[in-house]
């Protein structure tokens, strides 16, 4: 065989070249998309992750506010099982009333990221199938305690109502700018009613029944968000370097 025979034609090294060049840039190409997106992915849960931990103190405050609230509620309720309450409880049912009163936290987190990523689709960035479930039914498990809280406002209007039906002063409960404050630092004013001597009327007992167990239902579904968030947040800090 000649030497002309054995030679590879221009033609063919040109087209070799040609389809390598073009491999080779469709891979830089691909490269530098995947790295974009990493990048973006790992800003993304940095983000997140500083949401969650703000969304885990929030969560803790309002689940302590109900909570509180539901034990105030069985104070009273206990002291009407155990007697009739006398003036010598004045005080103390003046302060259970109080704590009632301001046990209607409402529950607000940061949403815009996660909101942001589930509208826009780039929810795809989280590659934890699980972590990504989370933080698309998170928002829908937000607004189901916001509806639940709006409920148990319903039910503390019903029981200042039922104290102001006995003709007992409700100017001595604390002003709605006080809550969701801790109970410690609020302005009490012990002793200042006859709240005590209305307990046993069948109107203030529903009342006092009804938020009782709205409490109950609320601090209960506030503790699950606690618990929620504490896994996204677990789940997010798994994830960043």
């Amino acid at each position: 065989m000649t030497d002309s025979g054995r030679r590879i034609p221009d033609w063919l090294r040109e087209g070799v070249v040609i389809v390598g060049s073009i491999l080779l840039a469709f891979g830089i190409d691909a490269r530098w998309e995947l790295a974009q997106e990493q990048a973006e992915a790992d800003a993304l849960l940095e983000v997140l992750r500083a949401d969650f931990v703000s969304t885990m103190a929030e969560a803790e405050r309002v689940f302590a506010n109900h909570h509180g609230g539901q034990e105030a509620a069985e104070a009273l309720i206990a002291l009407l099982e155990e007697r009739t309450p006398t003036a010598s409880d004045g005080p103390r049912i003046d302060r259970l009333f109080s704590i009632i009163s301001v046990s209607g936290a409402t529950f607000d987190p940061p949403l815009g990221t996660v909101q942001a990523l589930i509208q826009s689709g780039r929810i795809s960035l989280i590659e934890d199938p699980e972590l990504a479930a989370m933080l698309t039914s998170w928002p829908a498990d937000v607004e189901d305690l916001k509806t639940q809280e709006m409920r148990l406002g319903g039910a503390q209007a019903s029981i200042e109502g039922a104290l102001a039906r006995a003709n007992v002063r409700t100017d001595w409960l604390i002003a709605t700018d006080h809550v969701g404050a801790n109970f410690g630092d609020l302005p009490w004013t012990p002793g200042q009613t006859q709240a005590w001597a209305h307990l046993d009327s069948a109107d203030v007992r529903r009342s006092l029944a009804s938020v009782w167990l709205s409490l109950a239902f609320t601090a209960r579904a506030a503790q699950r968000r606690v618990e929620r968030s504490h896994a996204i947040l677990a789940a997010l800090e798994a994830h960043v370097d």
